[in-house]
Order: C-alpha cells, then sequence, then structure tokens
C-alpha cells in the first residue's frame, strides 16, 4: 500500500508520466545552459550598471554551456535574494539576476534594455526556456523574447511576457518547439526585452534560469550524474543538516529496481537502505533523485553511497541504464586506505560546548535578540564577553548583508554571570545594565556597550543570528561560537560546522525549545521553533518550562524562586476594555485580575507577594480575593499596597488569579504620561526565598496621543522603547501590501500603526480601537508597534475625526505635533512630479510655500485633480537621517481628499502678468518684489515700472497721485503715514482719498489730498502701507 503522504503522491505521478513517455517514445529533455546567479555579488549596498561594483558584463552558465551578456542592459543590476523553484543540481537559493530601471525620471533607462543569451542547439530540438522571476508593482510589466540565428535579424516570439509585477516568485515559460529552424541551429541568441517600469527602484528579479531540449535521433546515452549533495568527497558535512541525499542527473529518469544504500566507509555497514521501487522511500522531480535519509547521519564519519545498476534508466525508447556505482576496493579488503568511491563525504566532529547561545529573536520593531551565558555551566566563572560580535545575515542565510556589532570594554561585559540573559535591542536605548537579576538590556546602538563594524542591522523572515568570538572579525562565521537561524537554510547556515540551531520557518520570531533541559539541546538540530510572537516583554524570560528548568540550574538558585508568568487583565464589569490588560484614565471601581501560572514543569509555587501601585489605591481583604486550582489550599493577606500568599499550589496547568477591586485608575495628561502602573511580584516555593518573577505585570493606563509626540531637537521621540495604551478612531486604512500601515487618532494628535507583517483583521476607516504596543521611530516617523494582533482591540464604529484646516507655515511650524493626524489645506497649485502611484508631487500655496504630496498604493486618490486644489489627508514623514525633521508628507486617501479650490486675486494676477517666485519673487530683477507690484499695480515683468507715483506732492493743493490694483480685488488695506525728519518712529494720518476707476481695468488711479497742517511743515515725508 502506498502512502498518503504528499511526498509518495508526487513520487508516484512523476513515475507514472515517465512510464507513458518511455510508451510513445517520446525524448527526454536535456540541460542546454543553466544559470543559477548564486555567484552574483553586487560590491556596495546599491543596484549598480554592468561592468562595475562585481557585476560582469558577461556570465557563463552554470550547468550546460551558454553565455549571458549584459552589454545591452542599460538600466541596473542588484543581487537581490532568490528562489530554488526552477534550480538545477540542487543548486541552493542564493542570489538572483536582479534587473532595476534606474535613472530619476520617466521613461527610467532600464526600460528597452536587452539580455541576450548565446547558446548551441546543435544536436537537440524543441528548446523551452524555463526562469523563476518576480517584480514590483512600479517595475517591469513587459519581457518579450526573440531570437537570432547565424547573427541573422531577430525574430519576435510572440504571446509570452515573463516579466512580473508581483512580490512572488513564480516559474514562468517560454515554449520555442514551435519554432523549427532553432532545431539544431549552432548559433542562436535568444534576446529578452524588459520595458514597462514605472519607477527608477523597479525591478525584477531573474533565477533558476534554464534552456532545455530534447535530443535528436536515437538516444544511445546513458544516464550520468551531474552534480551530488552532500559534495562528493565533501569533508565538512555537518550531520544534523543532511536530511536527505540528492542526486542530479543529465537527463530525465525513471526508477528500476533494487537499493540504494548508505554505508559507514569503516566498516561497510549499512545505515540507511532505500528499495527504490517503493515510491515511498525515493523523491523523484525529473533528473533529481532525492533519498531521504530515516536513520540520522552520525559527526565525525566517512560514508558512501551505494547504487545498484539495475535502479536509474532514462526515458528512451530503449531505455539506457545507469551502470551504478559504489565502492572500489583498491587493495586489501576492508581497508578504506587504498579504496575509491564515487560518491563518498565525510561529517565533521560534533561541535565545541558554546560559552554563549542565542535563545531567541524576534523581527519585530524594534528588532530584538536574546543571548543565555552559559561558560563551563552551572557554578561556573562569569563570562568575559569583551571584543565578542553579535550579527545578523539579513534576508536569508546565503549572503554576509547584516549588522556586525562588536561588544566593547565596559565593565559590563568583563565577567557577565553564568545564566544571564542578555537581551539586545536594535536602539540606542539601554534600559538596564544591572546584572544581579541576571537579566540586562542593551541597545545595540548605544555605543558604550557597542561598535558598529558595518552592515545593516535588519533581522528578516530568513535570517540567521550569530555570536561569534572576540578577534574573530566581523565577516563571515569564522570563529562563531553558536548560532540560530529560521527558515530555508542557505550556504553560510549549511557550511558553519559550529553549535548551531535551525527552526524550518522563521517568521516574526524565532525561539531555541532547549526541550532536556540540557546544553547538548543547543549544539545542532533543529530544537528551535519559528513564526512565534514575542514582545519586548518575553525577551528576558525562559521561552518554555524547560528551558526556565535549564536558566535555573545555570543560575544555580532553587528553580521556584522567581519563577511564574504573570499577566494582568480588567476584570471591570461592562468596561469596554473588559478581559484586556487596559484601563480608561480617571476612572474608579475598576477590577483588576492578576493570573499567575508557574512555566518550569517540575516546580509548584506556594508564596507570592504582591505590591499594589500606591496610584491605583489600596487593598483590604475586603476587595482581594483568589480563584483557580492554584488556589487551593492557599491564605493571604492584604494590608495597604501589600498582598501575601501562602499555601497555594500553582503549576503550569493550575494558575492562581488574584482578583482586586475597587482600584483607581489615574487621570493621564501632557507630554510625561506613560499609563504604565507595575505590579512587583514576587514567587517562590519549596521552601526557597521570594525573588522577582522576570516581567512584572503591568496595568495600561489609556494615555492622550500627545504624549508619544515630543521629540528632541534631532527629532528622535522621546517616548521610543516606551510601551504605551492608545485610543483613537482609525482615519487611514493599511495601504501596504507586505505589512500594516494605517493612522488613528484622538482628540489630541494621531500616529501610525505599524504591524512588520498584514493584520489577519485590517484596521477599518472610521472604527475606534485601543492597542497597547511599543512606540518606535523609522525615518522620522514616530510609530505604535502592536505587542501582537491580539493587543488591537476594536470598539466599534465611531464619528471620524475632522481635518484640521491649516496653512502650510502653520502646519510645517508643528509638523511633529502634527504628524499623524488629518489635515487640509486650500488653495494649492502643483509645482513638480506625477501624480501616480508611489510618486511625490510637490505642490505651493500662493505665498510660494511648499508641502509634498505622496500616493500611496491602495489609496484611491489616483486622478489629478485641478487646481487649486483643497487638499485633505494624513501628515506623514519620510527622513533617512538624522536630524529628523524635513520629509514631511500628506497622504490623501480618497478622491473626496481632493476638493476644488478657489482661485485667489494674486494667482489670477500671476497667471495674467507671467510674474514667477511667489510674493517673494522678482521676475524682472528690478528691485521690486511680486508683493510690492502687485499692489500697486505694476508690471512685474518689465524693469522700467518700479514706481506707483503718476504726480508728485503738490505743495498748494496737497495733492499726489499713484496706482494701485483695486482693494475690491486684492482685499489689500492702503494706509498713510508722515515723518518730518525720518529720525524715530512715523505718524500715521487720514487724508482724502479719491479713488478714480477706469472701467474693468483692475488697476485704479487714486488721489491722495494731504491735511492742510501738514503742508506746513519744513520737511514733510509721507509713505504709502500695504500689509
Amino acid at each position: 500500500m502506498f502512502s498518503p503522504s504528499g511526498r509518495t503522491r508526487r513520487c508516484r505521478l512523476l513515475a507514472l508520466a515517465s512510464l507513458h513517455a518511455v510508451f510513445l517514445g517520446a525524448a527526454s529533455a536535456d540541460t542546454v545552459a543553466y544559470w543559477n546567479f548564486n555567484g552574483l555579488v553586487v560590491t556596495g549596498t546599491a543596484a549598480v550598471a554592468p561592468g562595475t561594483n562585481g557585476v560582469p558584463t558577461s556570465i557563463t552558465a552554470d550547468l550546460g554551456s551558454g553565455s549571458l551578456s549584459l552589454t545591452g542592459w542599460t538600466g541596473l543590476i542588484d543581487d537581490f535574494s532568490g528562489i530554488a523553484l526552477n534550480a538545477q543540481a540542487a543548486a541552493p537559493p542564493g542570489n538572483s539576476l536582479s534587473t532595476v530601471a534606474g535613472g530619476t525620471t520617466a521613461p527610467f533607462p532600464g526600460n528597452g534594455g536587452i539580455i541576450d543569451l548565446a547558446v548551441n542547439f546543435t544536436g537537440v530540438q524543441n528548446p523551452i526556456i524555463t526562469v523563476d522571476t518576480r517584480g514590483t508593482a512600479f517595475g517591469f510589466s513587459s519581457g518579450t523574447w526573440s531570437y537570432s540565428i547565424a547573427g541573422g535579424p531577430f525574430v519576435p516570439v510572440v504571446g509570452v511576457n515573463t516579466a512580473s509585477t508581483t512580490g512572488t516568485f513564480t516559474t514562468k515559460s517560454v515554449d520555442l518547439s514551435s519554432y523549427n529552424d532553432l532545431d539544431g541551429a549552432a548559433s542562436v541568441i535568444l534576446r529578452y526585452t524588459l520595458s514597462g517600469a514605472t519607477n527608477a527602484s523597479g525591478n525584477n528579479r531573474i533565477d533558476n534560469l534554464l534552456i532545455s531540449a530534447t535530443a535528436t535521433g536515437a538516444d544511445t546515452t546513458p544516464p550520468v550524474p551531474l552534480a551530488f549533495s552532500p559534495l562528493d568527497n565533501a569533508t565538512n558535512v555537518v550531520a544534523d543538516s543532511v536530511s536527505q541525499l540528492t542526486v542530479t542527473f543529465s537527463e530525465e529518469i525513471v526508477l528500476g529496481t533494487g537499493n540504494i544504500v548508505v554505508r559507514k566507509v569503516s566498516d561497510d555497514s549499512a545505515v540507511n537502505t532505500i528499495d527504490v521501487s517503493d515510491f515511498g522511500q525515493v523523491d523523484l522531480n525529473v533528473s533529481i533523485l532525492g533519498l531521504p535519509l530515516v536513520n540520522p547521519l552520525l559527526p565525525a564519519t566517512a560514508y558512501y553511497v551505494e547504487i545498484p545498476g539495475t535502479a536509474i534508466k532514462d526515458l528512451a525508447t530503449s531505455p539506457n541504464a545507469f551502470a551504478g556505482f559504489g565502492r572500489n576496493d583498491n587493495g586489501t579488503p576492508g581497508d578504506p586506505l587504498d579504496d575509491t568511491f564515487f560518491w563518498n563525504f565525510t561529517t565533521t566532529p560534533p561541535p565545541a560546548p558554546p560559552t554563549v547561545v542565542v535563545n531567541k529573536y524576534s523581527n519585530g520593531s524594534p528588532d530584538t535578540i536574546e543571548l543565555l551565558v552559559i561558560n563551563t555551566g552551572t557554578g561556573g566563572p562569569p563570562l568575559d564577553m569583551r571584543g565578542m560580535i553579535v550579527k545578523d545575515f539579513s534576508s536569508n542565510m546565503g549572503s554576509d548583508g547584516g549588522g556586525k556589532y562588536e561588544f566593547t570594554t565596559n565593565a559590563l561585559w568583563d565577567s557577565v554571570p553564568v545564566g544571564t540573559q542578555i537581551v539586545l535591542e536594535n536602539s540606542a536605548v539601554s534600559s538596564d545594565v544591572d546584572d544581579s537579576n541576571f537579566v540586562v538590556r542593551v541597545g545595540l546602538s548605544d555605543p558604550a556597550y557597542f561598535t558598529s563594524l558595518g552592515g545593516s542591522f535588519d533581522i528578516s523572515t530568513t535570517d540567521m543570528v550569530m555570536i561569534k568570538a572576540a578577534g574573530s572579525g566581523a565577516a563571515g562565521t569564522t570563529g562563531g561560537i553558536h548560532v540560530l537561524a529560521g527558515g530555508t537554510a542557505g550556504s553560510l547556515f549549511t557550511g558553519f560546522t559550529g553549535a548551531r540551531l535551525r527552526a524550518a520557518t522563521g517568521g516574526a520570531g524565532v525561539i531555541a525549545t532547549n526541550p532536556t533541559s540540557a546544553l547538548a539541546d543547543f549544539l545542532s538540530g533543529t530544537n528551535a521553533t519559528g513564526a512565534v510572537t514575542l514582545t519586548p516583554s518575553s525577551f528576558g524570560l525562559p521561552n518554555t518550562g524547560t528551558n526556565a528548568g535549564y536558566i535555573a540550574v545555570l543560575r544555580g538558585i532553587n528553580p521556584a524562586n522567581g519563577d511564574g508568568v504573570v499577566v494582568t487583565t480588567n476584570g471591570t464589569p461592562a468596561s469596554p476594555y473588559l478581559n484586556t490588560t487596559i484601563f480608561p484614565a480617571g476612572a474608579t471601581n475598576q477590577t483588576v485580575k492578576l493570573t499567575v501560572t508557574a512555566q518550569i514543569p517540575s516546580v509548584t509555587l506556594s508564596d507570592i507577594t504582591v505590591q499594589v501601585p500606591a496610584a491605583l489605591g489600596a487593598v483590604t481583604s475586603e476587595t482581594v480575593s483568589l480563584s483557580g486550582t492554584g488556589a487551593t489550599g492557599a491564605s493571604f493577606t492584604a494590608i495597604d499596597q501589600t498582598i501575601s500568599i501562602s499555601s497555594a499550589s500553582v503549576t503550569t496547568t493550575a494558575p492562581l488569579v488574584i482578583t482586586i477591586t475597587e482600584m483607581v485608575s489615574p487621570p493621564q495628561s501632557g507630554a510625561s504620561a506613560t499609563g504604565n502602573y507595575p505590579f512587583a511580584v514576587s514567587t517562590t516555593g519549596g521552601g526557597g526565598a521570594l525573588t522577582p518573577v522576570g516581567v512584572q505585570p503591568v496595568a495600561r493606563v489609556i494615555i492622550p496621543m500627545e504624549a508619544v509626540r515630543d521629540t528632541d531637537v534631532n527629532g528622535v521621540a522621546l517616548d521610543a522603547g516606551t510601551i504605551v495604551a492608545l485610543e483613537g478612531v482609525c482615519t487611514m486604512d493599511n495601504f501596504s501590501a507586505t505589512n500594516n500601515q494605517a493612522y488613528f487618532q484622538d482628540a489630541s494628535a494621531g500616529i501610525n500603526l505599524f504591524s512588520s507583517t498584514l493584520l489577519t483583521t485590517p484596521l477599518v476607516r472610521g472604527t475606534r480601537y485601543a492597542v497597547v504596543g511599543t512606540i518606535v521611530q523609522f525615518n522620522g516617523l514616530t510609530e505604535i508597534v502592536p505587542l501582537a494582533e491580539s493587543q488591537i482591540f476594536n470598539l466599534g464604529a465611531d464619528t471620524a475625526p475632522t481635518a484640521d484646516l491649516l496653512t502650510i507655515p502653520s502646519l510645517l511650524g508643528a509638523a511633529e505635533a502634527t504628524e499623524g493626524s488629518l489635515v487640509k489645506i486650500a488653495n494649492l497649485y502643483k509645482v513638480s512630479g506625477n501624480w501616480l502611484v508611489g510618486q511625490n508631487v510637490l505642490l505651493r500655496d500662493s505665498l510660494n510655500n511648499q508641502v509634498t504630496v505622496r500616493i500611496q498604493p491602495n489609496s484611491t486618490a489616483v486622478t489629478e485633480p485641478t487646481y487649486p486644489l483643497t487638499l485633505t489627508g494624513v501628515l506623514t514623514q519620510s527622513d533617512t537621517s538624522s536630524p529628523f525633521t524635513t520629509g514631511y508628507q500628506i497622504l490623501p486617501r480618497d478622491p473626496s481628499d481632493l476638493a476644488a479650490g478657489t482661485i485667489t486675486d494674486f494667482e489670477s494676477w500671476v497667471s495674467a502678468t507671467g510674474a514667477t517666485g511667489g510674493m517673494t519673487g522678482d521676475t524682472d530683477l528690478d528691485g521690486r518684489d511680486n508683493a510690492f507690484e502687485y499692489a500697486f499695480g505694476l508690471s512685474p515683468t518689465s524693469g522700467g515700472s518700479v514706481t506707483p507715483f503718476t504726480s508728485i506732492l503738490n505743495k498748494t493743493t496737497g495733492e499726489f497721485t499713484f496706482s494701485r490694483r483695486k482693494p475690491s480685488l486684492t482685499g489689500l488695506a492702503y494706509t498713510y503715514q508722515y515723518h518730518t525728519s525720518l529720525t524715530g518712529a512715523w505718524t500715521a494720518f487720514t487724508p482724502a482719498v479719491t479713488p478714480v476707476s477706469n472701467g474693468g481695468d483692475p488697476v485704479e488711479a487714486v488721489t491722495v489730498t494731504v491735511p492742510a497742517v501738514l503742508l506746513t511743515e519744513p520737511k514733510l515725508f509721507i509713505r504709502i502701507v500695504t500689509p
């Protein structure tokens, strides 16, 4: 009976398909040329032109024969991570040939760029191109093919497009079998042309590019091995990394009969025997034969593989059998020293016990690592960590692109106690540098404790984190002490022979499971779990109960001392925050519940003390009660701020619930409010000493958003790293396809809500939410990152906030306080930019103050409006360098945010006269700015139009005349002042003013009559003033 496993079903179907092909007499497909691009490495961090920074102009095929030319590529090239979907010869996922549009403005130089593949089809027919590809929304939308034979004209291949604008790799194919002139052609150029990119960073990744064809004539050639995994004669195979052997043949194969055997070189004993006729024991994919190992390989052992001549055949009409291979005894039987093998390899010795291990890490905000100090074990001396290096490998395990940080000579690191959990955050904040409680929390960017050795520290969903020995250098894995990884293993992981763990998936977080509470759990294998939701409070706590037990042993303490997890919840009946960790501000009669659960399986917690924050009120025996199975036999006292519990029976499956009623939640206001009120909980059992638990429970009171909007002089959020509870109405739902970027706002301010992964329940505009999260900052933008999606609470539909009507100066003058809020600015005009998704557009007001608009993905405000425009949107920020005080942008959400504005008279004057530069401009360079020429009806484009006076003061009549634009149009007020000596202040006076209109002319003549009393002055100076 066949096993129902997915692998077996695939193998069975492949075998049936192969038999069908034999029956029809079909020829098998051969590799003509194949490129995996794993050797493409761009030096530096930016895409470059071919022929520079490590990018060649020609790339030779990794399998078969062929050459790829980039001389016709007019864009840029990068080496983004690849995939293994269409991989040949078991090539691991590594880099890809990443084509980038480049340039700065449309049409972008990569559009129309070409990649040429030179191949030889002699002896083959019916060629097919297959390739793994992915792109970006603004990348190349068209990827067409053509071919040339012997230097002739290029012939287009009709109806194919292998470009991609989606962010997921897919395998695409181009079937050339209908182009008969290619069959047998000796000199062929296959040309790939890309176009359609709408952004300079738009790209298309190309990986595992395979050109295959079928042989012409009778096939008399048996299949031969092309590649092995592990490699033949390899001496550095890490035993735990090999769960399957793989051999790639030169053509498609079918399986026959017999056993493939993995044997020890030392005594020929069979370690794994694989019956090729049992589809449940093999994994066949066209020409790649996988041999899963039921029995794991052992460290420091030499192996060889034996394949009989009956096991493998090709698909020819008269099948050609592979001859097989095994051990060739060249001398004394059983003596391995003079024997030869077709496929043999040796596993490495077991890794040296690590002195410090990576216990867990999170791909969060901020990225966080936890190290556990082991040294020589329980009771051993402290560990000197000065000069050690911690690093990540950013986005895959095949490139060394992550951040590297060296431990400084600070006294914190010279003698770290065994059992210490070192929490390292990707920030500059070091919040706890006292290791007396075996937990420290340090920022990787804090120069007192770490020195950056380069790279960008950014943990990804597939990544590995390593701690290295002092003096081992930042690059590579040499000197590695321990590795924790998550996701598909890349070459740097598989090539590392030291202590290491890997979870099959990475995702949000990876933990070491430590299942037997022993050091051996950290040495090798898969004692790790990925896709774990880790919050900042998870760090400094054990990962599992068995991990807690091991840490207690390392510290040499009673395991019950300080054991346990304590969770705070709101137990107030009818509260909108019931069963959450949140409390309203300024409320009375609140009920707090503290749930205590042991973490170590062998521990029973009997004694517990709780110190209640004074701000929440005092406790009495009438306001405290115990419940839960862990309360069996317990007694307590409750006086003032202290609850003391004895004779409890709290275990991992028997929690204790402490309920406290008649609590108050203090009011919150001002920039200093955090709303955090921690309870101090200590636990023990078995006669141990009361010890604080690793992470204290906290009651979180809602604070106004304005409390987290304050920044320092460099624009850095003062509350970065603080966990808070906020509440507001969603003003902009998610606009990202790969993570969560939304905004919500209360009566005081607004903020971005960010999650590195998409929420399963997206935020909805017009809905009120409460969120518990960490304040972080990215490119100047202050954000709240929920501790988990479960810490986002939907409070129902509510009235959306009204946008504040601001001017550009008032907006930018209080940008940080306004960031994250809905704003509105009236009467804007376009300066530059393309109104397209993913683009920035520069707008101005009538005074030439400027502001940037960005059209985000998922915005429906994609049709360019008419101008003047009254714009509504959320104010955001994107500033990549300190000080973070620029880069503010307005994000319109939908067409209703683009309302018609009102054309001002000044704009009408600008349009009619051709003035440039706004109010302060001087188009004709006559020394009179546009505001002056506008107010007095002058020409801004004529250097001779400098004075509005048409007649000077007549001393007899007291009259003079000047021109002005009609106040009924401008709204300007004209006032008059005089002076007799030009020393001291001017004095206002009110003359007789007689305007003389000239019909529809917007400029009028004005006669001014000065009071007679002023005409008696020996000297008289008069001026006209406008606002």
